[in-house]
């Protein structure tokens, strides 16, 4: 009994509606395709499958043909996104039946440094590489807010110029697209140099035993590291001349005795990464006048002779001498002249 050739015929896809299924096929990266491929003839065709012009391998475990024909793409990717056309063929004739695949992916940005120690006045660029199908919008934000500042560039990385104070705190780098959206934060800190302000030497007297607060009001972020010196070395503040001093939060110095031996040049060193300053005192310490001549109390002396007292007297700064006799300051000519009566 002879059997009538049919041409093989492929049945376009329906949908719910009864009417043709979409060629055109969008897919998220990763999620399971189907292309139906219903064919019809006699003898029963042979069916392949070829994407892009090229004959599919179903041994590279990326696709399988089920029983009705069917294309299953199990992880689509951006690789195997193209056009995709399944042909029946028999000894009566062949049809074909093709799609369109596009593979969306969500935005993937890459792992980068997430930390910048930056020096007010300088730029920096801050990466945000992104890869991702169609390409991802990128959105830069400082501290949970839209930045509009500085310039994004086409890989999406923000060029800052001229950073401050103001560019302290966490940049977020949002890339979204129609399947995902990925993020990154970005810590972003400023330093900025020491400024003590004031003149940057300064002069100080004070009286013996007099106590002394010498200041180091350094501006400066992060805080700058203070060290006092003095005449040049290091103070150890639990003991400077048998003396324990104390420098508070704010840097100052706190000395509780002014004595002699302590006057002399300090210096206040402040510094950090973006830079350094310094606050130079000259200390120097009055002490009261203190007469040293070993003079005894009652001089026995020949009347109309020539009489010399010493009066030598010590002090910071030197100290004036005058003499007194009975109330009465004689004058420097009569001292020169004077005769024991």
């Amino acid at each position: 009994m002879l059997h009538k050739k049919k041409r093989p015929v492929i049945v376009p896809p329906k949908a719910e509606d009864g009417t043709e299924k979409d060629k055109k096929i969008v897919s998220k990266e990763g999620n399971p395709v189907q292309l139906a491929c219903q064919v019809e003839g006699n003898p029963p065709p042979t069916v392949t499958w070829t994407l892009d012009g090229r004959p599919i391998s179903l041994n590279s475990g990326e696709f399988a043909v089920t029983e009705d024909n069917s294309l299953l793409i199990h992880k689509p990717s951006r690789i195997t996104a193209g056009h995709y056309v399944c042909s029946a063929v028999n000894s009566a004739g062949e049809d074909k039946y093709d799609y369109t695949l596009s593979v969306i992916a969500a935005p993937l940005i890459q792992a980068a440094q997430t930390m910048y120690n930056l020096v007010q006045g300088g730029e920096v660029v801050i990466p945000c590489d992104v890869e991702g199908e169609p390409l991802p919008k990128i959105t830069w934000y400082l501290n949970d807010e839209v930045f509009e500042g500085g310039e994004i560039d086409e890989t999406g990385a923000l060029h800052l110029e001229d950073v401050g104070e103001a560019h302290r705190g966490k940049f977020k780098c949002v890339a979204e697209n129609d399947a995902g959206s990925d993020e990154r934060v970005v810590d972003v800190r400023i330093h900025v140099a020491p400024d003590i302000p004031g003149p940057e030497e300064i002069l100080i007297t004070a009286n013996l035993n007099d106590s002394l607060s010498l200041e180091c009001p350094a501006r400066a972020h992060p805080p700058p590291e203070r060290i006092w010196t003095y005449e040049g070395v290091k103070i150890d503040p639990k003991d400077f001349f048998g003396q324990k001093l104390e420098i508070d939060e704010e840097g100052t110095l706190k000395i509780p005795k002014a004595v002699m031996n302590i006057a002399g040049n300090f210096i206040c060193h402040v510094s950090n990464l973006a830079g350094e300053d310094y606050i130079s005192y000259d200390l120097r310490v009055n002490e009261p006048p203190k007469i040293i001549s070993d003079t005894p109390g009652t001089i026995d002396v020949v009347m109309d002779m020539a009489l010399e007292v010493p009066c030598k007297a010590i002090g910071t700064p030197d100290p004036t001498v005058q003499w007194e006799k009975d109330g009465f300051s004689p004058t420097k000519a009569c001292l020169s002249t004077a005769r024991a009566r």
